[in-house]
């Protein structure tokens, strides 16, 4: 019995954990669902935050990043190590990825 408790107690604490603000980088108001979204860094997450201050999971499991999000129409943009994605303001999931090739040989002349 002492072990479920003590395992429900980490299991708790780990879920409030991935609902705080841990390196915030950036954030973008959401006009149409009346909310603030959060690019978390330290654990790669955006999270929404309600008019009422309550903090919730938008996106999880960002490798790296989000760096800089923007909202253009009903897509909320994130840059994400050599990806820029693109996740539905209604449900967050994924629906534009673009990804960054990086060519030495094709290096302007500076």
């Amino acid at each position: 019995m002492r072990n479920i408790l003590l395992l429900l107690i980490a299991l708790l604490s780990t879920s409030n954990y991935a609902q705080t603000l841990n390196g915030p980088e950036s954030i973008e108001w959401d006009a149409v669902n009346s909310r603030w979204l959060i690019g978390n860094k330290g654990n790669g997450t955006i999270l929404s935050r309600s008019e009422a201050g309550i903090l919730s999971n938008f996106v999880t499991g960002i490798p790296s990043g989000p760096y800089g999000i923007e909202i253009l129409g009903n897509v909320l943009y994130a840059c994400e190590g050599g990806f820029i994605r693109g996740y539905d303001l209604t449900s967050g999931n994924t629906v534009f990825t673009l990804k960054f090739e990086r060519h030495l040989s094709k290096r302007p002349n500076l």
